[in-house]
């Protein structure tokens, strides 16, 4: 205990005093903290603020939460589309059942690149989704939702949907939200649902065939044909239901295959626009450059490329190789100081001028002078490396 107040007495006062301490951080900090809880109070006059908060503070973590905080606070423009960017980032993590573990080295990672003043709305930040991940939330979202998803995950998925079919202002502060499906998951022998439905387990768990309601109600009345069920068990008494999601299949006459495969697109759609999911990145055509430097001096910057990576001129190569390094890549070295593309320079290798390898890999590993993953060796500014921006 004594070393742990010892580090944080050296860590933090070391450079900020008490009073400034509080004035400077923990005041605004507690300030911006209550502003995104008790958003209703705060962003009275602002119902899309409310609404997206409202969704947020439903993510079944709050990590997202100290990353919404610094930017806020450092930041007075464009807030809203931050944090829009940030529940994007948030909600997809959630639906691919992202650790504890991996949120807090990326979330680490966006803190760092604000502290940096890197553009955190580049396609180069952390905050991005890579393809890969956009392509497997399309995917989770077109499969049996209700059975593959947490409970959490599958809740928010429906209630971010209802935000984009509501108009105005909706609070979701309900003491009860259920996911219920409309098409019955065991529907009895005779009934009318498995005269409309011949193969009711490709229907009964996906997005399309699902709703919210603000109560679980009796299991007899989930079996209920689809009028009997519509009438009783998808709204109240009063003929009304909280959710706009859910009033759109009140409102329908008969529920079919073709209603629910037509619902599923549409709603899946829904998500997609919002969160930009069909959005492809082509990282070869980003001019920024990744990085290789080494504490011994070794500085080397370039850009993937068509079929390679391009290094820049005047990139210091080490000038002396490992066993590791392997005869094909000693043999490339070789050639490319025979063809003078790389100078020794003091104790380094300069190359002369741009030069386009066959990989990633094949350029470190000459640049280091040892066997090397170029995935992970070559990094942005903000220590994202080539792997996680490719989302290999």
């Amino acid at each position: 205990m004594l070393h742990l107040i010892l580090q944080f007495k050296e860590g933090i006062f070391s450079k900020i005093c008490g009073k400034n301490f509080i004035d400077e951080m923990l005041i605004p900090y507690s300030e911006i903290y209550l502003k995104l809880v008790d958003y209703q109070t705060y962003y009275s006059n602002d119902p899309s603020m409310v609404k997206l908060l409202s969704l947020m503070n439903r993510i079944d973590n709050s990590d997202w939460m100290p990353v919404a905080m610094y930017y806020i606070r450092h930041h007075n423009e464009r807030i809203k589309e931050f944090l829009q960017r940030l529940e994007t980032f948030a909600a997809t993590s959630m639906i691919l059942r992202r650790n504890y573990n991996w949120r807090m080295s990326k979330y680490s990672a966006i803190l760092k690149e604000m502290d940096k003043g890197i553009d955190v709305f580049s396609e180069m930040s952390t905050l991005e989704l890579s393809n890969t991940d956009r392509a497997e939330v399309i995917h989770q979202l077109n499969g049996d939702v209700y059975i593959n998803l947490k409970d959490t995950a599958k809740r928010y998925i429906l209630l971010r949907l209802d935000s984009l079919l509501t108009k105005g202002q909706p609070y979701y502060n309900h003491s009860v939200i259920t996911v219920e499906h409309v098409l019955p998951q065991n529907p009895k022998p005779e009934s009318e649902w498995l005269k409309k439905f011949e193969e009711p387990e490709k229907y009964v768990h996906k997005l399309g065939n699902l709703v919210l309601l603000t109560r679980k109600k009796n299991s007899q009345a989930q079996n209920y044909d689809f009028p009997k069920k519509k009438a009783s068990y998808f709204q109240t008494s009063g003929g009304v239901t909280s959710f706009a999601l859910t009033s759109q299949v009140i409102q329908l006459d008969q529920w079919t295959p073709e209603v629910v495969e037509k619902r599923q697109r549409e709603l899946v759609q829904l998500l997609i626009d919002e969160w930009k999911l069909d959005k492809h990145i082509d990282f070869n055509t980003f001019n920024q450059n990744f990085y290789i430097e080494t504490p011994k001096g070794i500085s080397a910057s370039g850009y993937p490329v068509d079929e390679g990576f391009l290094v820049k001129k005047g990139s210091k190569f080490s000038s002396s190789v490992s066993h590791s390094i392997g005869t094909g890549y000693a043999e490339l070295r070789k050639k490319l100081i025979d063809m003078k593309i790389l100078n020794k320079q003091e104790n380094y290798l300069v190359l002369t001028k741009d030069h386009k390898f066959t990989s990633p890999s094949t350029a470190s590993s000459i640049i280091l002078g040892r066997s090397s993953n170029g995935l992970t060796e070559w990094k942005l500014l903000n220590g994202k490396t080539l792997k996680e921006v490719l989302g290999k």
